[in-house]
């Protein structure tokens, strides 16, 4: 069949003014790379560079050309281009390589400083150095935050005034982070070894008294004998469950762990 007849089409309208970006260099224009995510591999010792370019509107741009110009008054111009440099430097005297893999986020902040988030598992002491355009991050000392709760039970031992519960670092790493404890004992009618109990009664509930906590080669040792309650309370056959709420804390940052310790008093504990 023949077709239908065409339409006419519309008219046309007069297209936008040209517009002017103002870039006074004597060099291409690099793009703008104002924040990066990045391995500490690729930071150590060879360093990273960030930078932004910051541009103004501005008007007058009729005046810059021949009289008659086609363009729009305002016009965009470059007024900084910023390049700083970020270097981490790990005289720390834990092993970088555990380290390597992790990614940091640099991101150039205000006054031309970078600044470095750190992921949530990694627990660096470190400062920054500030040279210029140029930001040095120095790291004395590191660990990661399941390093810092790697806190085990030893077992309970002993009787009476001698009830001692005996925690092991299996990280090795207390002379570095700082420990604060919380003890909570109960004592039950029941062998809470091989069962769950529910008739535990909360003898004392509270931070344990620094005086009672001795600190040996990554051992805690918790003179739970000492405590200030009812000494019928560490008398043997009874059915105890200990437990510490560990805090512990690195160069500003802290993390909890919980263990749980039962048993039966008895002398050959």
């Amino acid at each position: 069949r023949d077709g239908k007849d065409g339409r006419n089409g519309s008219g046309g309208r007069d297209g936008l003014l040209g517009k002017l970006t103002l870039i006074a260099l004597n060099k291409p224009l690099e793009g703008d790379r104002p924040a990066a995510s990045v391995t500490l591999a690729d930071l150590k010792d060879k360093g990273f560079s960030l930078s932004q370019n910051r541009w103004e509107t501005r008007t007058g741009a009729t005046a810059l050309f021949a009289p008659g110009s086609a363009i729009d008054d305002r016009y965009l111009m470059l007024v900084e281009r910023r390049e700083r440099s970020f270097l981490l430097r790990w005289n720390a005297p834990q092993s970088f390589s555990k380290f390597a893999d992790k990614n940091v986020t640099l991101s150039l902040g205000k006054e031309d400083k970078i600044q470095v988030a750190l992921p949530p598992d990694v627990w660096l002491e470190a400062k920054t150095q500030q040279k210029d355009n140029f930001t040095e991050f120095v790291v004395d000392n590191a660990i990661l935050r399941g390093e810092a709760t790697q806190l085990v039970s030893d077992g309970i031992s002993g009787s009476g005034t001698n009830l001692q519960l005996t925690l092991t670092d299996r990280a090795g790493l207390s002379n570095l982070v700082g420990s604060k404890f919380r003890v909570k004992y109960q004592t039950t009618r029941s062998d809470p070894r091989f069962r769950e109990v529910s008739d535990y009664t909360t003898q004392y509930e509270g931070e344990i008294p620094a005086d009672l906590v001795k600190f040996n080669n990554n051992h805690f040792t918790f003179d739970l004998g000492k405590l200030p309650i009812d000494p019928q309370n560490f008398r043997e056959g009874l059915g105890i469950q200990v437990e510490v709420v560990a805090t512990r804390s690195f160069a500003g940052y802290s993390a909890e762990q919980t263990v749980v310790a039962r048993d039966v008093i008895g002398p050959f504990h």
